[in-house]
């Protein structure tokens, strides 16, 4: 069942498309219990009084910046006003592939299934996505770029991952002694699906991954070990340097940013021959075109 739950999903959704299917009673009912817990968690200021603790979803994060999490450390950047719009639209299309993925067929054992797991002596809080035939699988929606280009494979996700999914994935398989399966994505622009396998054999990357956590869960317990931020790049074009300097793609995504580049400027990049570059952040900035 695991390998097609694309499948099952399509052929369902074809059929609603067809008018041949459509949700149960029990299922409206709760996707409009969803969507209300939804909006109510996320109209409220309850994130921003939160203190920081170790969670599973953010145990993957790079060290600094949890490390500066954990300091209570001020960002003057505000969230865009479209913030909470986007935090419902994710809430709720992960609410509503949850829904679909029931009325599929699909073998979906556990949803949001809070669980925990003892890391470095101490107890860590987490809420898996879905248990589907066993394997633990994490809920995902995605720009269309993210979707085409960082789930298309496991290695990709691993070799970007700021966000620490990988990490989280195999914090929740753990906690529940089961294999992770991956994710299943939906581009959040179109609606398509795919599913994003994590490797069949996973021993070795499972005991990598708790190896981190159990690292960043002993540093995060010691304030006194001093804080290593990421390094910078040296702008690259056509395989001679710029003399600029950029943020990693990590720190790009980081609110921290500022704090720890309190110089960095966002400006097109230099190093792009099209005729409208895209924006990156650069911590030196002195060449302003090749």
């Amino acid at each position: 069942m695991t390998n097609l739950i694309k499948e099952y999903l399509q052929i369902y959704l074809q059929g609603v498309v067809s008018g041949e299917r459509k949700l149960s009673p029990d299922s409206i009912a709760l996707l409009s219990d969803e969507l209300i817990a939804s909006a109510e968690r996320q109209f409220s200021n309850e994130k921003a009084t939160q203190k920081w603790r170790p969670r599973m979803s953010g145990l993957g994060k790079p060290l600094c910046q949890q490390q500066l999490e954990r300091d209570g450390v001020k960002v003057n950047k505000k969230m865009d006003y479209n913030a909470v719009n986007r935090f419902l639209f994710g809430d709720w299309l992960e609410s509503l592939l949850y829904v679909e993925m029931k009325e599929a067929g699909i073998n979906v054992e556990a949803y949001q299934e809070k669980v925990s797991l003892e890391i470095a002596g101490v107890k860590v809080n987490g809420t898996l996505d879905v248990i589907i035939d066993g394997k633990v699988w994490d809920i995902k929606t995605a720009s269309p770029y993210a979707y085409m280009n960082k789930f298309a494979n496991y290695n990709k996700v691993k070799d970007n991952d700021p966000f620490g999914y990988v990490l989280q994935g195999y914090l929740y398989s753990a906690a529940v002694d089961k294999p992770f399966g991956g994710w299943i994505v939906m581009n959040k622009s179109s609606g398509e699906l795919l599913v994003c396998n994590a490797p069949s054999i996973q021993d070795e990357e499972r005991e990598a991954a708790l190896a981190k956590a159990e690292y960043n869960m002993t540093v995060l317990q010691d304030p006194t070990i001093k804080i290593q931020k990421l390094e910078d790049e040296p702008e690259m074009y056509r395989k001679q340097k710029t003399g600029n300097r950029v943020l990693s793609t990590t720190c790009s995504f980081c609110d921290f940013k500022e704090h720890c580049w309190p110089k960095a400027e966002m400006k097109y990049k230099v190093a792009s021959a099209r005729a409208n570059p895209p924006m990156v952040w650069y911590s030196k900035y002195v060449t302003e075109e090749l």
